[in-house]
């Protein structure tokens, strides 16, 4: 908590020694888990590249889930002049599809294995990227609420 605290405390208020302390923290924890007799995650795990690119992935893509969640409202509030009330309504096909889907993907991946989920589903979610920027780049107006399935389809098709 301390290293990452310490990092993004540098980065938002421009406090380079709370960087300092927060890199140092992060150099202390590995040098500590390595040598450590039960470490909470076994660093060698990390020498697998199949293991490495997965979590690499979910970085991604729930780097890109939190821009979305965060900025899309944004956009249908500030942008298209949308009411707060309706911008979180018009989230409810993506929480829809999130759950209802979610139990049937995990038994895809069971049945199937994971790395064809892993390869198809980034391609899905490139397609409905586009998808959902054709607009914005048709009418400078930002994406229509007809398109919030493909948000949704988007991350579903990525867990």
């Amino acid at each position: 908590m301390l290293g990452f605290g310490g990092i993004v405390l540098a980065l938002i208020e421009e406090r380079l020694a709370a960087g300092a302390v927060g890199a140092v923290a992060l150099i202390v924890l590995l040098y500590w888990e390595a040598r450590s007799s039960s470490p909470m995650v076994p660093l060698n795990l990390f020498r697998s590249l199949n293991f490495s690119g997965a979590n690499l992935l979910t970085l991604f893509r729930y780097s890109a889930l939190s821009g979305n969640l965060f900025f899309f409202p944004l956009d249908l509030i500030q942008v298209q002049g949308y009411s707060p009330t309706q911008a979180g309504a018009a989230l409810l096909p993506f929480i829809l599809l999130m759950f209802s889907l979610s139990r049937w993907s995990g038994g895809l991946v069971d049945r199937y294995g994971a790395r064809a989920p892993l390869v198809v589903g980034p391609l899905i979610a490139l397609s409905d990227s586009c998808c959902l920027q054709a607009p914005v780049l048709a009418s400078h107006t930002g994406p229509r609420c007809s398109q919030l399935p493909c948000l949704g389809r988007k991350y579903f098709c990525l867990c």
